[in-house]
């Protein structure tokens, strides 16, 4: 034992003061002898004696809870293992991993260099070597796995092997989830770089006994950018067409410039120039080589930054043969049509639609869309239009639509009035080009479809209750092109003619184009869905119509060449039963689930039928490089008590935490207490001896 301020037991010396009461402070009594008194002499030598031993032991701890007390002042400190663990919580140790995308940032803050990951194990470990060799500690990190009671030594082996993950961190979720368990925590240790998303508010029912030490792995980046998005510009996509994607970026903090957009897809890349500037938004677009159908899958790249992670995401599509399109109405009304959609002869393998003139419409038919050209529908046609619309297939109609057919497409809030002749030619004017089938004419290199002129208006009028949105306008503000939904199915309102009756829209060059746009976006409906997910998170999905209950779903990892390239593709199949074997998967009658590992593309399969699939990326939260404040975590850690400790600083607070040398103060303290209680006791004196001194007095 050593002792912290050992001037202090100098005051032991204070033991004299009851030493010298003891002496000199009793009164000394005058001895009176009475001859009626001897016989009980030997009766008071007895409870003298008895009185005498009980003065002196009173004596005795009286100066021993002054010493007690001095050596309290002195601050006395052991090195014994058992007194140095006195005063601690009970309950394990428990230690949360961050092995979120963000760990894997490259630091350099200015006090010191390196990856958060490879920081906070080193925190972990230390806090480990902290920890007698016997005890148990808890680990968990955020990479899905289940926290796990460990040995010390144990524990030090599975941090220094954990490595990244692709999910998300969310450690508000993980502490919680530790603090349910079975086993009581003491305190609980997180090993993360704080950065904004990881840390969410704990739950209401989360310990409020346990501590909780946040140990900063992290540093300041100076900034930061990441492919945010990946999309097609069309939105159906056919085999042998050119392919343009439109690849959108994000920086926080400092942009580097212009840097090479990479795309790669179906192994043959395209580069591009794009934009990243500070604190901004960039889009690019890359024409990328004609697909093969089938699945497509392509990945958009940019150079390597402080958090690499997120400078590459994965897109998928599937690509058709060709689309189906059924034309309904007389051969002269829709020649124009048929001609610009299918010029080639049949089969061919450069059409990318295939035209269909079905003898009845039928609500089975397998069709991606239908121009109904004709102003009129039997019943039958109308329950077939009603039944594909519910399909998702696009219908499209034209000025001579009935009442009783924009009802049947979802376009019931639209009314055609009177045609009224225009002798000046009216053009087309206020187009949505930034999205939609008329977005590709926003460059003006695609044409000019302001070109066409239009003789003959019919008057449209668009309910207050129509929810329809106009996609162009003639130059007196008539609508032009209307659309709106039935479901998964587009549907269009074109106020023409669909031949050139009307106008001549049909005969400039632009009208090829402009069919095969609203093609596309009416068969968006039928595309087999491609979900978007993030690893670690449920991907749901519709069940198809024709798989039924206890139907079989399996879920594919497509190959491709984004991921960590230490790490193998995903090869093996990943078979989840449906609603009548496994509803962990499929989630309600017409829904499924899976949960995605990592990132990649898993296609959806029911027996051999693709029927969906999904492009599974980073979350896009992990990309901001924003850290939380001390006093933000200790907000989203109430009601536990929080600490934010750097990791730089950590082998100091360990030393506090588990001192070489333990103060025992308090418990040297505890026993003069105790010492005092006991002289405090034994000195009240039986009434029987008061007498006798009285007696003898």
């Amino acid at each position: 034992m050593t002792l912290a301020s050992p001037v202090w037991l100098t005051a032991a010396a204070s033991v004299i003061v009851p030493i010298l009461i003891h002496l000199f402070g009793r009164p000394r009594p005058r001895l009176h002898r009475f001859p009626s008194l001897m016989l009980l002499r030997r009766v008071q030598r007895e409870r003298r004696s008895t009185t005498r031993i009980r003065r002196i032991v009173s004596l005795l701890l009286r100066c021993l809870a002054l010493m007690l007390l001095a050596l309290v002042l002195a601050g006395p400190l052991s090195d014994r293992a058992l007194l140095a663990r006195l005063g601690e919580p009970l309950g394990l140790t428990a230690i949360v991993l961050d092995t979120s995308p963000s760990m894997d940032a490259r630091l350099d803050d200015g006090r010191s260099r390196g990856r958060p990951i490879d920081r906070a194990r080193e925190a972990a470990l230390a806090v480990l070597d902290a920890l007698p060799d016997g005890e148990e500690v808890i680990v968990r990190d955020t990479g899905g796995e289940a926290a796990a009671v460990l040995a010390v030594a144990d524990a030090e082996r599975m941090i220094a092997s954990a490595t990244l993950s692709d999910r998300r961190a969310r450690l508000g979720d993980d502490v919680a989830a530790t603090l349910d368990g079975d086993r009581p925590i003491a305190r609980v240790f997180v090993a993360t770089d704080l950065q904004a998303s990881s840390l969410g508010a704990l739950p209401p029912s989360a310990d409020r006994q346990a501590r909780a030490i946040v140990l900063d792995a992290g540093g300041e980046i100076g900034g930061n950018s990441a492919v945010t998005r990946v999309e097609a510009s069309s939105p159906v996509l056919t085999r042998g067409r050119p392919l343009e994607l439109l690849v959108r970026a994000r920086t926080w903090g400092e942009g580097q410039g212009r840097v090479p957009l990479t795309v790669e897809c179906a192994g043959e890349s395209a580069t591009a120039g794009i934009d990243l500037l500070p604190d901004a938004r960039s889009v690019a677009s890359v024409e990328a080589p004609a697909p093969e159908a089938g699945l497509l899958t392509c990945a958009a790249r940019l150079p390597a930054d402080a958090m690499p992670g997120d400078d590459e995401r994965v897109f998928a599509a599937l690509v058709r043969e060709r689309l189906r399109v059924a034309v309904i109405g007389p051969e002269r009304e829709t020649r124009f049509i048929e001609a610009a959609l299918d010029p080639w002869p049949a089969g061919d393998p450069r059409s990318a639609v295939e035209v269909v003139r079905p003898d009845a419409l039928s609500g089975e038919s397998d069709l991606d869309a239908v121009i109904f050209a004709s102003g009129d529908a039997t019943d039958a046609e109308l329950a077939a239009l009603r039944a594909l619309t519910g399909r998702g297939t696009g219908v499209m109609l034209y000025a001579t639509a009935s009442p009783a057919m924009l009802d049947a497409v979802g376009l019931g809030g639209v009314t055609l009035g009177d045609a009224l002749r225009r002798e000046d030619g009216a053009a087309l004017a206020e187009m949505t080009t930034d999205r939609g089938p008329l977005a590709g004419f926003a460059d003006p290199g695609a044409g000019d479809l302001t070109a066409g002129r239009f003789t003959t208006l019919p008057r449209v009028t668009i309910g207050d209750d129509a929810d329809v949105s106009v996609l162009a306008r003639y130059d007196d503000g008539m609508p032009a092109l209307i659309e709106g939904a039935d479901g998964r199915a587009r549907t269009l309102l074109f106020a023409t003619s669909p031949d050139d009756g009307w106008g001549d829209l049909v005969r400039i060059p632009e009208f090829v184009p402009l069919m095969h746009r609203l093609a596309m976006h009416l068969a968006a409906g039928t595309e087999p869905a491609i979900l978007a997910g993030a690893p670690g998170e449920p991907t749901v999905g519709a069940v198809p119509a024709f798989a039924g209950p206890g139907s079989s779903l399996s879920v594919v990892a497509v190959p491709s060449s984004v991921g960590r390239a230490s790490e193998p593709a995903v090869a093996a199949v990943s078979s989840f039963v449906g609603r009548a074997s496994s509803p962990s998967v499929v989630t309600g009658d017409d829904d499924w689930q899976f949960v995605a590992p990592e990132r990649g593309v898993y296609a959806l399969r029911s027996g051999e039928e693709e029927i969906a699939a999904c492009a599974v990326n980073l979350d896009a939260a992990e990309s901001d490089p924003a850290r939380l404040t001390d006093a933000e975590v200790r907000e989203r850690l109430r009601p536990m008590d929080a600490q934010v400790v750097e990791a730089s600083a950590l082998d100091a607070f360990l030393a506090r935490l588990r001192p070489d040398a333990a103060d025992v103060s308090s418990l040297i303290a505890l026993l003069a207490l105790f010492v005092l209680a006991v002289e405090g006791v034994q000195s009240l004196q039986p009434s029987g001896s008061s007498d006798g001194e009285r007696g003898e007095r």
